[in-house]
């Protein structure tokens, strides 16, 4: 066992660690930090330079894969649909008629939406509409038909 070649893999760790403290977010040195342990681990069992060299490679590969897979996972995750969003799919009734090109009002809820059509169509009063998207302040809706509402 050569303990300088352990010692130096360790260090080098250490020094990854504290690299990656002040670069958060990347996980490239934390990745290194966990190369440089694997191949001290390499140094303990005596095996070869050239190999401990590799096994800092692969290890730092494979755990640069695994948290950057984790991190991305966790970034990405659905959240609950807040505020207006909530409303995409949900039905309303017209209480001032949707013309072409100008904004009419729809109650969802108990509360008054600004609503147009989504193929600027004219929707008369009290027509039950379904909301498709949102812009900007105002809801994006079409007419359900009789044979939707069954």
């Amino acid at each position: 066992m050569n303990i300088w070649t352990i010692s130096l893999w360790i260090c080098l760790a250490a020094f990854f660690v504290l690299v990656e403290l002040t670069s958060p977010g990347l996980f490239y040195f934390l990745s290194c930090a966990f190369g440089a342990c694997g191949a001290a681990l390499g140094s303990f069992f005596q095996i070869p330079v050239a190999a401990q060299v590799v096994l800092f490679f692969m290890i730092t590969g494979c755990a640069l894969y695994l948290l950057t897979t984790v991190a991305r996972n966790a970034m990405h995750k659905k959240g609950t649909k807040t505020n207006c969003t909530a409303l995409i799919g949900k039905s309303g009734i017209v209480v001032s008629e949707i013309s072409p090109y100008t904004f009419g009002y729809v109650k969802i809820n108990g509360e008054l939406w600004a609503a147009s059509s989504v193929d600027q169509q004219f929707i008369p009063l009290a027509t039950s509409v379904k909301i498709v998207s949102v812009k900007g302040v105002h809801l994006v809706v079409h007419p359900i038909e009789r044979k939707d509402l069954s």
